[in-house]
C-alpha cells in the first residue's frame, strides 16, 4: 500500500521541487502541450465516430446496390408460355361450341374464360347456390353423358373438359 502511494505521489507533481525548478515559460508550454494533446484526443474520438457512421452508411449503400443489381439481372425476356397458358389443339366439338375453326389451338385459360362467360350470359348458375352450375343442352352435350349425374361447379367442369384438349403430335 505504501508503495502504491509513493508511486502516485511521484507521478503527480503539484507544487514540489521540479515545478519550482522549471521556468514559468516552460510550465506554460507543457500546459499548452497537454491542451493540444487533449484536443487531438477529442478530434480523434470525433473522427472515429464519423468513421463508424461512414462504415454504417457504406453498408447500407452496398445493400441497396446489391438489391438494385438483383432486380436488373432478373429475366428481361418474356417467359415462354407453359402449362395452362400453352395453346393446344382443341377438339372439333369444342371448336363448334366456341365458334372457331376446326383444328385450331387455344390455351386452357382461354377456353375456361369462354365457358365462364357463356355460363354467365345464359344464367346457368343455381340461383340458391351460385357455385353450382346448371348446364343447358348445348353445354351438357359438350361435357358429355358422365357429367349428368355429377353436381357441376367451376372446378369440376374442368374434369369433363379434359377430353377436348388433344395432345400435340
Amino acid at each position: 500500500m505504501e508503495n502504491i502511494q509513493r508511486i502516485e505521489d511521484t507521478t503527480e507533481p503539484e507544487n514540489d521541487e521540479t515545478t519550482d525548478i522549471l521556468p514559468a515559460n516552460l510550465t506554460k508550454l507543457i500546459a499548452k502541450f497537454d491542451l493540444i494533446r487533449d484536443k487531438i484526443s477529442e478530434q480523434k474520438n470525433s473522427l472515429d465516430d464519423i468513421n463508424k457512421e461512414i462504415r454504417t452508411f457504406e453498408k447500407l449503400i452496398n445493400k441497396f446496390v446489391k438489391s438494385y443489381l438483383k432486380k436488373e439481372t432478373k429475366q428481361k425476356k418474356p417467359r415462354k408460355k407453359s402449362g395452362f397458358a400453352l395453346p393446344v389443339t382443341i377438339s372439333d366439338e369444342l371448336c363448334d361450341f366456341m365458334g372457331c375453326e376446326k383444328g385450331s389451338k387455344r390455351a386452357r385459360t382461354q377456353v375456361t374464360q369462354f365457358l365462364m362467360s357463356y355460363i354467365s350470359e345464359n344464367n346457368l348458375k343455381n340461383p340458391e347456390n351460385k357455385k353450382i352450375l346448371i348446364p343447358d343442352e348445348r353445354l351438357q352435350k359438350l361435357l358429355g353423358e358422365e357429367s349428368k349425374n355429377v353436381e357441376l361447379t367451376h372446378f369440376t367442369i374442368q374434369k369433363f373438359m379434359n377430353k377436348h384438349f388433344l395432345p400435340n403430335a
